[in-house]
């Protein structure tokens, strides 16, 4: 963190009202300062982060009690990486490095669906992000509106008009508390509020297929409303025509904004250069497969009109262009004020601002000159925070309990469990267990105990980290838990981060009947489900932002194979009989429980859907879950996919993969890729990709049963290892704009000695294949960047940007951190030495497993 030191002084912008009194813009000598300049300078830096933040009003209007105020706000906090980092990972607004222009606006996350029960909603505004919570659904004949409530009260209603069979619909309000309505993404067709993606069916995702309709993913502010008067919004949209005549946007811009009094304010914008922003993909010419968004305009002036349509002001904006290559920065360095009246214009004297340009305070504002001469500079400065070079904790450091030996851990993203056992037995052959929960807050470690309730038998081997027996845990990004079998009953332990990152919630319930066969956890988007094969009763948690929601879901009786992921539980009852939701009778039950935006489970039954296309089911059968599809190795049938329409009804059962082992696996990636492999080896049979409208199936050779395949996916490509076709690790890709396969091998040749190592990996940026390194560039084009020091011995990525090697040296180990340096462009990395070591290739620091990992990867 930077702490920031400024000299000289801060003058303000003050404003007065034209003739006209619903449009007002900055007076003509804006630079009256009063009397307390010291408190204006110190008002424009965060006494929190260190950093400059201030605001340059452009403009307001209004009309009665509705008034909006136009401002660009520069933020120091991002000001630095942006001016640092290229533009493929930090392009520049559309004011430059460090401003933006931002209105309200309310996005969601759409889970890569259509149906929009699976959302969450989150209202922008000033550079804040707020959820928003569903609290009601109200469904009326022919129309459907939900409420909300924002995550941290406020008193505000908010609905959103869904679906109107009559007016319009797909929209929002918010209705403050003075009594001002404001719309997002109202009036669309003439306001252009609503920025939209393609969904084909209930599948969103990378197609040129036709059949495609648009869904909103972004609705802006389109207008703020009293009683009588109003402030409207209109924006111009940068859209491809991507299904058809279907549309996809690219980018949204600010256009104009209107008083119902007739004035306006009005936008004018330039064209970046190609090298000020990068696209993502570039194989083809647009319009391609992608759903891309990113802009490729900067403003260059804003005008005021009265409610005459008159001319009353124009602010100019100049620019400096900085760097090269993706580098290339825009810098806003001039706002200048033309007035007109009556004919007449003057143009003032302009507002300045200079940056540092290069060094480690880069894309910082270093002066702001005023256009009477004063200036104001700010003078920066690196204040020592703490360092992490080693380990440091919250209270007293972590270590191993008296009497208690390391047994194994559990590894999630945010957290590690480690697991310690008496050294000797207390009663019978069992031990007593504890767990330590370590965490990261950002600059320290912290660890909790929890003492297990239950003496347990160890059957595994000390410091193999073999499972315990009858005990099962989940483990989710934010939350984790166990349940311990207890013969014919259970008992369940869940503890989930709270909202301030730092406590965990605890909860605990006993003796959940689970009859006779092993219990077992299923988990999902904030929400696990136990169940158990012999029993139809599903114990079902949901975490409702401060605690947990309990309700039993009971399927009658039967034998379960079932499965979880996104907001919803899959079901199968292979023993038939009598439908519980419609109450006829099917060779086998199929069940679909999700939960929808209030998160109130929700059961549909599938049975009279697959009857058709499954032949009944008489031993094990497997899911393998997407968001929206289902990979399913059906006993005793092909291998099938379901699919789902947005009301959660089954509408297909594709088969298009044949007949395999039912023990082989399926390996689901994207939101539409599935591998099946086999399950020993793991060789690859066949990958298939959903397009929208069907799928495209690709066959691979026959694998080298003697050797692991070591199979790594990411985005439409899977690396393997060990085929007898492929002399090193080879590749399947899949194109999107041919709706095809391409399969072939990277120069990365190992010796036979390195088989049965894990020697590729995947992140965002690009592949580790045996000693080389590829970058995956916006051309479609596997390039070699780099190559290892010394042999690849094991490879893991985060799936993020970051990898981790371990490299044989002669009979040495040391490990090497890889990532793409933000700021150049180029592969970088971080040598960790010798003190690495490996347990079934989970990293780890000598007897601190996870601490390695949040090291490397944190």
């Amino acid at each position: 963190m930077k702490r920031l030191g400024l000299v000289l002084l801060l003058v303000t912008i003050k404003f007065y009202a034209q003739d006209a009194v619903d449009i007002g813009t900055p007076a003509r000598s804006p630079f009256n300062l009063g009397g307390d300049i010291q408190g204006v300078i110190q008002n424009s830096v965060n006494e929190v982060t260190g950093k400059v933040t201030f605001s340059l009003p452009l403009g307001t209007i209004g009309a009665s009690t509705v008034s909006y105020g136009l401002n660009l706000t520069y933020n120091g906090q991002s000001a630095f990486k942006n001016g640092k980092e290229t533009n493929k990972y930090n392009p520049t607004s559309v004011v430059g490095v460090g401003f933006s222009l931002s209105v309200p606006k309310i996005m969601v996350d759409n889970k890569g669906t259509g149906t929009m029960e699976d959302d969450d909603f989150y209202l922008l505004d000033g550079g804040t992000s707020s959820k928003l919570i569903c609290t009601n659904k109200d469904g009326l004949t022919g129309a459907e509106t939900w409420e909300f409530q924002m995550e941290k009260y406020s008193p505000w209603k908010i609905k959103f008009y869904k679906y109107n069979l009559y007016y319009e619909d797909d929209y929002w309000t918010i209705v403050k508390e003075d009594g001002l309505t404001y719309k997002f993404g109202a009036s669309a067709s003439t306001s252009k509020s609503k920025e939209s993606v393609i969904r084909w069916g209930n599948w969103i995702g990378s197609s040129l297929q036709s059949g495609g309709t648009q869904q909103t993913i972004v609705w802006n502010l389109s207008s703020i409303e009293d009683q009588f008067e109003n402030v409207s919004f209109q924006y111009e949209l940068e859209e491809i025509a991507q299904s058809g005549s279907v549309k996809q946007t690219e980018a949204s811009y600010l256009k104009k904004i209107s008083s119902s009094n007739g004035a306006s304010i009005q936008l004018t914008y330039g064209t970046k250069g190609s090298l000020e922003y990068y696209e993502p993909h570039k194989e083809k010419v647009e319009p391609d497969a992608y759903q891309e968004r990113y802009e490729k305009k900067y403003l260059q002036s804003v005008s005021s009109y009265n409610n005459a349509n008159e001319l009353v002001s124009t602010y100019n904006i100049g620019y400096t262009l900085n760097g090269s290559s993706l580098n290339t920065k825009r810098y806003l360095t001039s706002l200048t004020q033309t007035a007109y009246n009556n004919g007449q214009s003057e143009v003032m004297p302009s507002q300045t601002f200079d940056y540092h340009y290069t060094g480690t305070f880069k894309g910082g504002i270093k002066t702001i000159t005023y256009p009477t001469g004063g200036a104001v500079t700010y003078n920066y400065k690196n204040k020592f925070l703490f360092n992490n070079y080693s380990n440091q904790f919250e209270t007293s450091a972590f270590s191993q309990p008296s009497g208690y030996m390391y047994h194994s851990m559990f590894v999630s993203d945010n957290y590690g469990i480690f697991v310690y056992r008496t050294e000797n037995k207390i009663s019978g052959d069992k031990y007593r267990f504890k767990f330590f929960r370590v965490w990261w807050t950002g600059q320290k470690w912290e660890w909790e105990e929890f003492t297990f309730p239950h003496l347990m038998l160890d059957p595994s081997t000390v410091n193999e980290g073999g499972p315990l027996k009858d005990l099962y845990p989940v483990l989710e990004r934010d939350y984790y838990g166990f349940v311990y079998d207890k013969g014919t009953a259970a008992d369940i332990y869940l503890w989930h981060l709270e909202n301030d990152g730092r406590t965990w919630d605890y909860y605990t319930t006993t003796n959940k009947s689970i009859g006779s066969t092993n219990p077992r956890f299923h988990s999902g988007d904030e929400f696990v489900a136990l169940q158990n094969y012999s029993s139809g009763e599903l114990y079902t948690y949901v975490w409702n932002g401060s605690s947990w929601n309990y309700k039993l879901i009971d399927q009658g009786s039967g034998k379960y194979y079932i499965t979880a992921t996104n907001n919803y539980i899959m079901s199968l009852n292979e023993e038939g009989g009598t439908d519980y939701i419609s109450g006829v009778g099917h060779t086998d039950r199929y069940y679909f429980h999700y939960l929808d935006a209030q998160k109130n489970w929700q059961s549909k039954s599938w049975s009279a859907e697959a009857d058709p296309y499954i032949d009944g089911t008489e031993a094990p059968s497997y899911f393998y879950p997407d968001n929206s599809i289902i990979g399913f190795v059906a006993d005793d049938n092909p291998e099938l996919f379901l699919r789902w329409d947005t009301n959660y009804n089954l509408t297909n059962v594709d088969n298009v993969l044949g007949s395999y082992n039912d023990s082989s696996p399926m390996v689901p990636v994207g939101n539409g890729m599935f591998t099946i492999h086999s399950s020993f080896y793991k060789n690859p049979n066949k990958s298939a990709r959903f397009n929208g409208v069907n799928w495209s199936v690709s066959a691979l050779p026959s694998a080298n049963n003697s050797y692991y395949s070591k199979l790594n996916f990411g985005e439409d490509i899977m690396l393997f290892q060990n085929n007898p076709s492929i002399s090193g690790v080879g590749y399947h890709k899949y194109n999107p704009n041919t709706n095809s396969w391409t399969y072939a091998t990277l120069n990365s040749n190992y010796s036979s000695s390195l088989n049965n190592y894990k020697l590729s990996t995947i992140n965002s940026d690009f592949i580790i294949a045996s000693n080389k390194i590829y970058e995956r560039t916006n051309l479609g084009v596997l390039s070699e960047i780099g190559t290892l020091q010394y042999d690849n011995s094991f490879s893991y990525s985060d799936g993020l940007r970051h990898s981790f090697v371990r490299q044989l040296n002669g009979g040495n180990y040391q490990g090497v951190y890889y990532y793409i340096n933000k700021e150049t462009g180029l592969l970088s990395s971080i040598n960790t030495g010798s003190n690495i070591c490996f347990l079934h290739e989970v990293v780890r620091w000598e007897g601190t497993p996870l601490l390695c990992l949040q090291v490397l990867f944190g």
